[in-house]
């Protein structure tokens, strides 16, 4: 190799032969050609002229519009940028940057030596503040990841599966062979300045050799700490110098550790040889510190060690365990410094000392885009392709249900409250409810605070005055003031000029499924909205919910009579999605109906989710991400993990949370978090829920613990004004509860659920531990305890009547064989009375019939004589209770009315009793329940005789009548209430009669009717009055065929319907 300088051609001269003529031409494609032709002479020149071998840096860094980039061919007549190739030369030549061809070229782009990038950073590094360090780093990020993508490139094997393969030799990967050129686009990345066309390692030769993987990983190491130190040699061995003296005493570029002249290495005597290696070792060992020195982030220190194969290693045969092992690993550690610096690079994120999940959800990909596309089948496909956008809309047509299942603590609701912000941001509605295994709460107040909680946040905001305006469209104000029993909030929406509000409300099932459904159409339309009802854990929902979710799905149950006086409504778009525990479905009978009936009829797309454990690779990468260590460090961590919570999100949670209370797992200031792989595998862990808590719960004090137990017995969320009631619960010994329950707070054990006033446990897994934690022996005296407390509390405060329920449910979680005072049996079923009477007015009866049962079982025989009101009104609340139930047991339900009817002493007692005896009858035999109706009514001193009716005595019957209504001058709207209680309960008797008579197609009931019509003029109006004007119409019009009268008679029935202060419940006897 000759040491003289090389003649180094000018790129004037290079310039004016390789072009006589630069002017651009004016076609685009010609241009192009051109700009290809001028680069091509450019290239043959400069490779005529200069000897690479000898100056290696004098480089002519070639830029140019990709052959295939259409978009570079386009761009070229539009820009009008000089295009820069620069020229990197060895100290000494005389060439110089200059501009070549003026073409318009978007590629505008410098470069230089590494070295002399280097200290340009170290320039700025030592002059910058904190945030320009911090940036000089995630540069070397930058460059560092782009030499890498260089070194290696990405192939497929038979099993499709992408492997990567040297493609660098690396004796190449050193500093002096690399340049770092920096584009607008791209900002810096390292270039080679010769490689030699060297070959790929192939796949036998990295199996048989791994030798070569393992050099290019050091010499990548030698690279990125020179770049990291700001130009600082290593203090090791393997840091060779990147020049030597040649035996001719010339300078020579090392490109390669083989180029080193071993004479010297094997001149060394064994005893110099094995002192050199101890200096070396030495100063192996001190990798680390000198970084950490020179303020390198420790993150960068553990990736530089890892690439030289460890702390006093040959990063060859003998590597440590945690040193890299692929290029894809080593890519993943670059990616996770790029895409979260402050995690993985400075360790400056706020959770650094604490364990933190985050709140990016992970793995979870594919289920929620099935629930996004479910959610697009109810707001409608909007397409170009005709025939796929009618494909879609009849998906669209059906009612569109989602059920997401799986383990508990899997990440159900997480999974659906990611699918709330992507709809919301689309304009969907979202109202969610949560049920939870105690049953504490008003009948259907669940469902009804998703409503309630909806309503509220949307006070004050233009959704405010569009749904006040739907709501005056679709519901009455009558209809809005029974509603807002359930849902407060809708008072704020009404007009209280307008609103008729009475006490004395009385809604059934199928009425109340109506107002709901009123509710969500207006909420739809008010800005043409889809909703989504979120209902989470419904394996634990009521009946009466259930049934409620049911008629909300159902289109059919929309009011005929809703429709006229609103004029035509559209179907709301509505996506119902249920999320419930796999294996407890089968404990809730009525759930699995639920389902059952969904599921048959062809209108309905039911849809269901299935949400598992974790896979080891996203484990790992919500471990990696909450530890802020890298991937591959992790992953031993991580299957371990796995193994022993089979993914489920929070048994991985309090599992790693146990490893850091035991400081199995603990966080080093320097290296950040660190750990045992063998005492974690060794860590038993239990399937029982309070075992895999308890780590946590005896961190907890004597009196947190007691505190969170209350909390767990009323449910996994509890008003403060309840905590309130439960203050002096254990007498003298009392615990300041809220105090307690910040501890806990403090250890993540519950928080505030979206309230100040509410605490609510993070999770219900949680609350049953915390549950499970109450010696068996001891839970029926806590609950007695409690249950005393709040009943007295409560009514000192006049406030018994709101907590009732959670009363109730108290009492009856101690069961009655529990309790031997009798005063507290009487108490317990006073109690479970008044439940049940407000659940029948709701109306729950399911919960009705619970509640009575339970009161019956506080007493015996002997209350008869003792307490015979109490006892009455028991038997009479279940009778009424089973019987509206369905479902319910037949023979317990005679039971009960043959005691009601064996110890009523008058009529008033035993006629809601009898009457729905009355009603079982008439299931099989009619006439045996019209002879029943008719002692009745005799006994209540309104007889009906039907005897000798026939035709002619029925038609004079009827013109009598109609001659007394026509008489009537005064607006029947006006008519004052019918007061008189043997006339209400005539009018009530005679309804049915009608129905029976009805069914036999007999002259009777039009007795039967003109009968209701006198009363109801004579006494004033009652629920049933708008059910005999109305059916006296039909009888007017069928009868004496009187068109005319009978269509005015029938407006007029109407009108008095909307003119009730309550939704009657003759509405749809008026109706048909």
């Amino acid at each position: 190799m000759s040491n003289t300088t090389p003649k180094c051609l000018s790129f004037s001269e290079s310039r004016k032969r390789c072009s006589a003529s630069l002017a651009p031409p004016s076609d685009p494609q010609s241009r192009f050609d051109r700009w290809d032709h001028t680069i091509k002479k450019i290239d043959e020149h400069l490779t005529k002229n200069l000897n690479s071998d000898a100056c290696q840096l004098n480089i002519v860094q070639l830029r140019r519009p990709r052959d295939n980039d259409a978009n570079s061919r386009s761009a070229l007549p539009l820009l009008q940028n000089d295009d820069y190739f620069s020229v990197l030369h060895a100290p000494g030549t005389q060439a110089d940057v200059q501009r070549l061809c003026r073409f318009g070229s978007p590629y505008v782009f410098s470069t230089k030596s590494f070295r002399e990038w280097v200290q340009e950073q170290k320039v700025a590094f030592n002059t910058g503040d904190a945030a320009g360090c911090k940036r000089f780093f995630e540069r070397c990020v930058g460059v560092i990841h782009s030499l890498v993508l260089k070194i290696v490139v990405t192939s497929v094997e038979k099993n499709g599966k992408a492997k990567m393969e040297v493609a660098v030799d690396p004796k190449y990967i050193v500093t002096e062979n690399l340049m770092v050129q920096h584009t607008h686009e791209e900002g810096d990345t390292l270039h080679f300045i010769k490689t030699d066309n060297a070959e790929v390692i192939n796949s036998s030769t990295t199996n048989d050799d791994p030798g070569k993987k393992y050099e290019a990983m050091r010499a990548l190491g030698m690279v990125a700490y020179e770049a990291l130190m700001r130009g600082a040699g290593p203090p090791i061995k393997s840091f060779l110098p990147s020049t030597m003296i040649t035996s001719e005493g010339t300078p020579r570029l090392l490109l390669c550790l083989d180029d080193y002249d071993e004479k010297q290495e094997k001149s060394e005597g064994n005893q110099e040889k094995a002192k050199r290696l101890r200096a070396t070792a030495n100063k192996q060992g001190r990798i680390s510190a000198a970084m950490i020195t020179a303020s390198v982030p420790y993150p960068f220190c553990r990736f530089v060690v890892d690439l030289l194969g460890g702390e006093c290693s040959d990063g060859l045969l003998f590597r440590s365990d945690s040193s890299f092992e692929s290029f894809s690993d080593i890519i993943d550690d670059l990616n996770q410094m790029r895409e979260d610096p402050e995690a993985f690079i400075h360790l400056s994120v706020k959770d650094q000392w604490r364990l933190a999940f985050g709140e990016k959800m992970h793995g979870r990909e594919s289920e929620l885009e099935i629930l996004l596309e479910i959610a697009s089948r109810v707001s409608g496909f909007k397409s170009n392709d005709a025939l796929f956008e009618a494909l879609a809309m009849l998906k669209s047509r059906k009612q569109q249900i989602a059920y997401v299942t799986g383990q508990a603590g899997a990440g159900k609701s997480r999974l659906v409250m990611e699918t709330k912000k992507v709809l919301e941001n689309q304009g969907w509605f979202f109202l969610s409810c949560k049920f939870e295994r105690i049953i504490y709460s008003e009948p259907l107040s669940v469902v009804a605070s998703a409503f309630d909680d909806f309503l509220q946040h949307c006070l004050g905001n233009r959704r405010h005055v569009q749904i006040r305006v739907h709501l005056d469209d679709l519901m009455q104000p009558e209809e809005i003031a029974a509603l807002a029993k359930h849902v407060p909030s809708l008072l704020k929406y009404a007009d209280h000029r307008t609103m008729k509000l009475h006490d004395n409300f009385e809604v059934n099932t199928e009425q109340m499924h109506y107002l709901f459904s009123q509710l969500l159409r207006a909420l739809s339309a008010s800005g043409h909205h889809p909703i989504a009802l979120f209902f989470d854990d419904i394996q634990w929902a009521d009946a009466a919910s259930l049934d409620l979710l049911l008629a909300l799905t159902n289109s059919s149950r929309e009011s005929d009579l809703s429709a006229e006086s609103s004029g035509k409504s559209k179907k709301p778009k509505v996506l119902f999605i249920g999320s419930y525990r796999e294996n407890e479905v089968e404990d809730n009978p009525q759930l699995v109906k639920m389902m059952n009936e969904l599921d048959s009829p062809k209108s309905v797309e039911a849809t269901t989710i299935a949400v598992g454990g974790f896979d080891s690779d996203t484990l790992n990468k919500i471990v990696s991400k909450s530890l802020c260590l890298p991937l591959r460090r992790t992953r031993p961590l991580s299957e371990t993990i796995l193994h022993k919570t089979d993914g489920i999100v929070i048994h991985i949670i309090e599992l790693i949370g146990r490893l850091t209370m035991e400081k199995i797992l603990c966080h080093s200031l320097i290296k950040g978090w660190e750990w045992d792989s063998d005492i974690i595998e060794s860590c038993p862990i239990s399937d029982s829920v309070a075992e895999l808590f308890s780590f946590k719960l005896k961190a907890l004090s004597e009196d947190a613990l007691e505190a969170l137990q209350v909390c767990s017995i009323i449910g996994t969320q509890i008003d403060k004004r309840i905590i309130g009631f439960l203050q002096d619960y254990d007498g003298d010994h009392n615990v300041d509860m809220n105090a307690a329950l910040k501890d806990a707070s403090d250890l993540g054990l519950i928080e505030t659920a979206g309230s100040p006033t509410v605490y609510k446990f993070a999770h219900d897994i949680i609350s049953q531990a915390v549950f499970d934690s109450i010696p068996k022996d001891k839970q029926s005296q806590l609950l007695q305890k409690l249950a005393a407390a709040l009943i007295k509390n409560a009514t000192a405060a006049n406030e018994i009547d709101l907590v009732i329920f959670l009363v109730a449910d108290l009492i009856n979680r101690i069961k009655s064989c529990h309790v031997n005072n009798m005063n507290d049996r009487v108490l317990y079923a006073t109690m479970n009375s008044k439940a049940g009477k407000k659940a029948l007015t709701i109306p729950d009866f399911h919960s009705a019939v619970r509640y009575s049962e339970s009161a019956i079982s506080f007493l015996g025989d002997s209350h008869w004589i003792t307490h015979r009101d109490l006892m009455l009104s028991i038997y009479q609340t279940s009778v009424a209770a089973l019987y509206s139930c369905s479902g319910s047991d037949q023979v317990v339900l005679n039971e009960r009315i043959n005691v009601v009817l064996n110890h009523a002493s008058s009529l008033n007692e035993e006629f809601e009793t009898r009457f729905v005896w009355i009603k079982l009858l008439s299931v099989t035999s009619t006439q045996t329940a019209i002879d029943e109706c008719h002692n009745l009514l005799e006994r209540l001193g309104e007889p009906v005789d039907t005897s000798n009716v026939s035709p002619s005595s029925g038609g004079a019957e009827i013109i009598r009548v109609r001659k007394l209504f026509m008489k009537e001058v005064r607006d029947i709207t006006t008519m004052p209430q019918m007061m008189k209680g043997s006339k209400l309960k005539a009018m009530k008797v005679l309804s049915h009669l009608s129905f029976y008579y009805h069914l036999q197609r007999s002259m009777k009931n039009a007795i039967t009717v003109t009968r209701m019509v006198e009363i109801s003029m004579a006494q004033g109006c009652c629920d049933e009055s708008p059910f005999a004007f109305a059916a006296f119409s039909g009888v007017i019009t069928c009868s004496l065929h009187d068109i005319d009268s009978g269509c005015n008679l029938a407006r007029t029935a109407l009108k008095l319907l909307k003119s009730q202060a309550k939704v009657n419940r003759m509405l749809p006897g008026v109706v048909s």
